[in-house]
């Protein structure tokens, strides 16, 4: 990435052709600095969206047929219209030729239900067409009264030619609890890998969540939240899938609860492994690890649910399975990608040419393995259920996080292969953390052919999340908006943004939201444009307020208020814990891996310094530390700062675990691989000290108090 103008030496043209594909020729830094996208990158990137650039003539061949289908597209591949509550029609964007710009059109709308309506009506508010063509107008025509939430199919037909879209027709906002007005909200964060107990099995599992959820919910807890726990692969002890999941849509079976299965009791085979004492000294190893063996955890877990299958699917297929997979028929899809790599042993991108592409013949890969898959997707899809429906559970939900990307060697990338860029992985630039940027490894989707696709992966991924979720976080919520592409062969230095159709992706995100009655929470630290915050704002997305990133040393207030539309947390799983940030421990983790250099360290520490003094004698001044010794007190300031937090507007206080007994250790170090322990550290008290730890308890029910009725308005944003 350049701060020189590439198209002062590249190829005529190539930056309008980038432009019109929806790629940004350039972004600003976080020094303000504007950095250009060099020739060879914006090729590249061109080239991941299906368009050749190498040559002048190219080049203009190009942007010709860009223009012209730009320009002859009368509707897009898809659209989306918000439903007003106030009875205004709503209205869709056509293009229409300019000769033909006063006559009326033929319009048909068939909803999901089947519901069929026809009507005429002619374009207004005409205004020239933006695609650069001469020939067409856009005008806007009104759809008939009442249009149900959800996702139909609107024809319309204009000079004889008909054009087709999938209308996302979404309610102005994303759902939230009719009481949200009055309640303040708290909840706990772990990840489920890192839970320990007296039953699990080198990591928790959902029978431990579920003890989790229970005990929460009787101090008045409202949420247990937690990171992604989707399909994976695990072929080695450090090989964490928590963000490198093999699918968004499926989940990872090591977190299933074996021991309260019915298939266990039915099955002699599977109950006389478990009860060997050569299996259970096994269990025994992985839980007294202080670092999760994700291979040997998920290869223990997997001999007893292979037993376990067996037996449920001995005599075919069982009736609540077979409703399970009718409604979810993707499933067998799925177990027969996983059936056919694991017969083969290698990624599908060394598979033979007839294997590579979908579907799969019935007899790839093996039968059993196949079964498996089935059977171990149902039985999460029953224990997640029991979770949500709070058997056990009381009224606590579930906070899920939906990472932004896949695994390239999984089957989301397989199946819509289509859909994902090739030859890009997806990153972020350069900023003060980071020097070089990182490359996060996984494709991006190809914006054009999400609109054409109706968004329908997009779709899928979020319902897989949200009908068991009552919050979902969206990892990266800016790449709604854009994502920054990394040609393969470049660095992150060298990256360029494309930008992405996030308004209908919001559409999808609202009418998704009401549909499974699901508050949304969007990742947004970082590098975040204006307009980001804005249509978080709009849609009633919660934002991340992150004190340590907040906070601030030589600006009054020391922790500004947070929007009463946030999340407050201390920290996240990707930055130091309260205990680690106090001790500067994250700037000795950097220091050691090179990013940055003693002498910056050096200032990192003083500016560290200064940053927690006023952060003390902020919380003093608010009479929520006692001044003297308390101010220097990492315990009492971290207390301290809790309760700050609670009398806060933010809508949930979400208080990461581990905090409360100064864990000193990050869950994950960004930027960083095999030589940190990444997602695999395991908590220093189990699930039984936790809930019976008398001081955990007393501080917790100290925050439902305080998070009662709302104080008096801050002034805030």
């Amino acid at each position: 990435m350049s701060s020189v103008n590439p198209e002062s030496r590249s190829i005529p043209g190539l930056g309008r052709l980038a432009r019109i594909h929806g790629v940004q020729t350039r972004y600003r830094d976080l020094g303000g600095t504007w950095r250009h996208a060099s020739p060879e990158a914006l090729e590249a990137v061109l080239r991941g969206l299906g368009v050749d650039a190498r040559d002048q003539d190219e080049v203009r061949r190009a942007t010709l047929r860009r223009v012209n289908e730009l320009d002859e597209r009368i509707l897009e591949p898809s659209t989306f219209v918000d439903l007003a509550p106030d009875d205004r029609p709503p209205e869709v964007t056509l293009r229409v030729p300019a000769s033909r710009s006063n006559e009326d059109v033929t319009c048909s709308l068939q909803t999901e239900d089947g519901t069929v309506l026809e009507w005429r009506a002619t374009p207004r508010r005409l205004e020239p067409a933006t695609a650069g063509g001469t020939h067409s107008v856009r005008g806007r025509i009104p759809l008939p009264q009442p249009i149900p939430p959800g996702y139909h199919e609107l024809r319309v037909s204009v000079d004889g030619q008909e054009a087709r879209t999938r209308l996302l027709a979404a309610p102005p906002e994303t759902w939230r609890p009719p009481e949200e007005q009055n309640v303040r909200e708290w909840g706990v964060f772990l990840p489920l890998y890192a839970l320990r107990s007296d039953t699990s099995w080198g990591t928790g599992h959902l029978g431990d969540l579920e003890r989790l959820f229970h005990w929460i919910d009787e101090l008045g807890g409202a949420t247990v939240g937690t990171l992604p726990m989707l399909a994976g692969e695990a072929r080695s002890a450090a090989d964490a899938p928590v963000y490198s999941p093999v699918s968004r849509l499926f989940w990872n079976e090591v977190y299933a609860d074996i021991e309260t299965s019915p298939e266990l009791q039915r099955s002699a085979e599977a109950k006389r492994l478990l009860e060997s004492s050569d299996f259970q000294k096994r269990i025994e190893a992985l839980r007294d690890r202080d670092e999760v063996d994700w291979h040997g955890a998920m290869e223990a877990k997997q001999a007893v649910l292979g037993l376990m299958a067996r037996e449920a699917m001995r005599n075919g297929i069982p009736d609540r399975m077979a409703s399970f997979l009718e409604a979810r028929p993707e499933v067998k899809a799925y177990a027969r990608f996983r059936a056919t790599w694991a017969s083969r042993g290698e990624p599908w991108g060394s598979w033979p040419e007839e294997l590579r592409r979908p579907p799969l013949d019935l007899g790839a890969g093996d039968d059993d393995v196949f079964r498996y898959h089935l059977y171990v997707q149902w039985l999460m899809d029953r224990q997640l259920k029991r979770l949500r429906d709070g058997r056990g559970g009381g009224d606590a939900g579930l906070y899920l996080d939906l990472p932004v990307g896949t695994h390239p060697d999984g089957f989301d990338v397989w199946r819509h292969q289509d859909l994902f860029a090739q030859g890009i992985a997806v990153g972020s630039p350069p900023d003060a953390f980071f020097s070089k940027g990182q490359n996060w490894g996984f494709p991006p989707a190809r914006p054009d052919r999400m609109e054409q696709s109706g968004f329908a992966y997009t779709i899928a991924a979020l319902r897989n999340h949200m009908r068991f979720a009552s919050r979902l976080r969206l990892d990266h919520v800016m790449g709604l908006h854009r994502l920054f592409w990394i040609p393969d062969g470049m660095t992150a230095a060298d990256g360029v943004y494309v930008r992405y159709p996030h308004e209908a992706l919001y559409a999808a995100l609202r009418i998704e939201s009401h549909r499974h009655r699901t508050a949304i929470v969007g990742e947004d630290l970082g590098t975040v444009p204006r307009e980001v915050r804005r249509a978080l704002a709009r849609d009633r997305i919660d934002r991340m307020y992150v004190a340590q990133f907040e906070a601030r040393a030589g600006k009054k207030p020391a922790l500004p208020h947070p929007p009463s539309r946030s999340v407050y947390s201390l920290n996240t799983h990707d930055s130091p814990t309260f205990a680690g940030f106090w001790k500067g421990a994250d700037i000795e983790v950097r220091t050691e891996l090179g990013f940055v250099d003693p002498e910056e360290a050096d200032a990192e520490r003083s500016a560290r310094d200064d940053l927690l003094a006023a952060w003390a004698r902020f919380l003093a001044d608010q009479g929520s530390l006692d001044n003297g010794a308390a101010l220097r007190d990492p315990e009492r300031v971290l207390r301290g700062t809790l309760r700050h937090a609670a009398r806060s507007r933010a809508s949930l206080l979400l208080v990461n675990l581990e905090d409360l007994w100064l864990e000193e250790r990050p869950q994950n170090v960004p930027g960083t691989g095999s030589e940190r322990p990444n997602f695999r550290r395991k908590a220093r008290m189990s699930l039984e000290e936790i809930t019976t730890d008398e001081d955990i308890r007393e501080f917790l029910g100290e925050m439902d108090h305080l998070r009662g009725p709302p104080p008096p308005p801050e002034g805030d944003p």
